[in-house]
């Protein structure tokens, strides 16, 4: 069997776009239909796909065996995909990466999958063969999930540009990831409300991604999207390119723009064997690129993205690298809100049920430590004294006051409260440092204390008794 020969351009485009955010087993997530959705329309409005050639499994539809069988019919029946079409192959959702003897192995989780079971998952392994097994010349994997472990090549020249026939007339089996087995894949964050990796993918595919003479390949949207998503304030991932077993020189083509022509001045002086000369080009170039004739705006992205990566000066390739980093969308930062709750009070509790107070967070800290005037409050109420025995005391003391009641102090206290020796002595002794010489009280010199009667206490107490 000879050597299969391709023509310079597709007959057909194919697409099996895979997207899953109701995992029944796994984390829930919240972009990836929302990505399928969006994609299928970029695939239409602008890459020439057939809207009847564009196969979308969501959610629960999205098993492994609703997959499997729309990767084996039609996408790998000859009657369907034939040798000069392309078969772009997405999937949004879990990606997990098995140690096994083998070595690693990526897989993509589907909607059935069931937690530590690689059975019930797709292997890249069996992705990468279900390729290989399909008539088209061009088959991409666009994978927003982190994993690794899939079986790649050597990719030939594949940072040179050549020519589009060449890319056209060899076959491709290519996969971009949306980072490493280790790193977690953002489900927000991205343009448009996407993840990291499917918001700048679709920005990309609609012009973002620098085209060197026009073409638009799968190679150059790996390199734009992991300079947009690793440089993200908050990605933790890095896309990872590789081309699969199979590949054999080609690239998949996504689209052909017309290039406008550059003054002729400019172009010289970006091919120009001067590092001076060249580095007058990127300051020109950049102006160019913000210019509103999007023909040489793309013109001018592509020479400013060669020269960020082929050019042997170093000021040169820092200056054009700067410049790309500078004019590349901004990204626009929203949060992922739910459409609908997860579950309603009314799901919960009958109609006649009586509302729900839910409390205040705010007021719980305001009451949480108690207050001054709390505490004290409980401390009343934990220690509780007759109404009498107040009474009596505030009596009791008001005739103390008023002189009525007295209450006769023993007679070894003087009128200063200072206790007084009942012995005197003529001489005082003269006071040492080493010896002091203070009174002493023994049992026997202490009076016996009396309390005289008052009557007027006496009335007072027993009319509170009575």
């Amino acid at each position: 069997m000879g050597k299969p020969t391709y023509i310079p351009e597709y007959r057909q485009s194919w697409a099996l776009l895979i997207g899953i955010d109701a995992y029944p087993s796994f984390p829930q997530l919240n972009t990836a239909v929302k990505g399928v959705d969006e994609l299928a329309q970029v695939l239409t409005d602008e890459l020439d796909f057939q809207p009847d050639r564009i196969i979308k499994l969501t959610n629960e539809h999205a098993t492994q065996r609703a997959i499997l069988k729309a990767i084996e019919n039609p996408l790998s029946r000859q009657s369907n995909v034939g040798r000069d079409d392309r078969v772009l192959i997405y999937f949004a959702g879990h990606g997990v990466t098995f140690d096994t003897a083998e070595g690693p192995i990526g897989c993509i989780i589907p909607v059935d999958a069931e937690p530590d079971s690689i059975h019930t998952t797709i292997a890249m392994d069996d992705l990468t063969r279900q390729a290989n097994r399909m008539y088209a010349k061009h088959v991409l994997f666009l994978l927003d999930a982190c994993f690794s472990g899939f079986a790649t090549t050597r990719e030939v020249s594949a940072g040179v540009e050549r020519q589009l026939d060449e890319f056209l007339t060899h076959p491709s089996r290519q996969v971009i990831t949306a980072g490493d087995r280790d790193e977690a894949a953002s489900d927000a964050w991205g343009p448009g409300g996407h993840s990291l990796f499917t918001g700048f993918l679709i920005e990309g595919l609609r012009g973002a991604t620098p085209a060197p003479g026009g073409v638009l390949r799968a190679f150059h949207l790996a390199g734009y999207l992991q300079d947009q998503v690793a440089q993200h304030s908050r990605s933790l991932q890095t896309p990872q390119y590789a081309p699969l077993m199979g590949s054999s020189g080609g690239d998949f083509i996504f689209s052909v723009r017309e290039v406008s022509e550059l003054p002729n001045w400019i172009t010289g002086a970006a091919q120009s064997a001067n590092a001076n000369q060249r580095l007058f080009a990127v300051g020109e170039l950049r102006t160019l690129a913000q210019s509103e004739d999007s023909g040489k705006a793309a013109h001018a992205l592509a020479i400013l993205e060669q020269l960020s990566n082929t050019d042997p000066d170093t000021i040169v390739r820092a200056s054009a690298q700067a410049v790309l980093q500078e004019l590349r969308p901004k990204t626009e930062v929203k949060v992922v809100e739910r459409q609908q709750p997860i579950v309603t009070v009314s799901e919960i509790l009958p109609e006649s049920a009586p509302p729900i107070s839910l409390p205040n967070p705010r007021v719980e800290l305001q009451q949480n430590p108690p207050s001054t005037k709390q505490r004290v409050s409980a401390t009343r109420q934990m220690v509780r004294i007759p109404i009498w025995m107040l009474i009596a005391g505030a009596v009791s003391v008001a005739l103390i006051v008023a002189g009525i009641l007295t209450v006769p102090l023993p007679s070894w206290f003087s009128s200063s409260g200072t206790p007084t020796s009942t012995a005197t002595s003529t001489e005082q002794p003269t006071p040492t440092a080493s010896k002091t010489n203070t009174p002493t009280i023994t049992p026997t010199d202490m009076p016996t204390l009396t309390r005289t009667p008052n009557l007027a206490a006496t009335a007072t107490l027993d009319l509170l008794q009575k």
